[in-house]
């Protein structure tokens, strides 16, 4: 999880931000960590905090990608792999500097 999520979240109301977090805990326990069948899926497990979906994606929180799967951005930098936190900040970094939804929207299909 990133160590500057509440400061970097803090302009969500206690409902956004319960529905995000809730989302991580959501996406560990997928077949394919970080990611949902559908934006269906996410509400199904969100039960009433599904209304906060739209704003989540609207914040980029979670993209949905080519195959109408769902992405939690940030994922795989944040939460796969055997990666140094250097190469991890690395990745985000990158991964901004090259537009944050090019590498997620039609990225790996796993």
């Amino acid at each position: 999880m990133d160590p500057l999520l509440t400061v970097r979240k803090a302009h969500y109301t206690d409902g956004q931000f319960r529905a995000y977090v809730e989302t991580l805990a959501h996406g560990l326990n997928q077949k394919h960590r970080g990611r949902f069948l559908h934006v269906g899926q996410l509400k199904a497990l969100l039960g009433v905090r599904a209304r906060h979906v739209p704003f989540l994606l609207a914040q980029g929180d979670v993209v949905i990608r080519s195959d109408d799967s769902v992405y939690i951005d940030g994922w795989d930098e944040w939460q796969e792999g055997d990666l140094t936190v250097a190469a991890r900040m690395a990745a985000l970094r990158n991964r901004r500097r090259n537009g944050a939804a090019s590498s997620t929207v039609t990225g790996d299909a796993a």
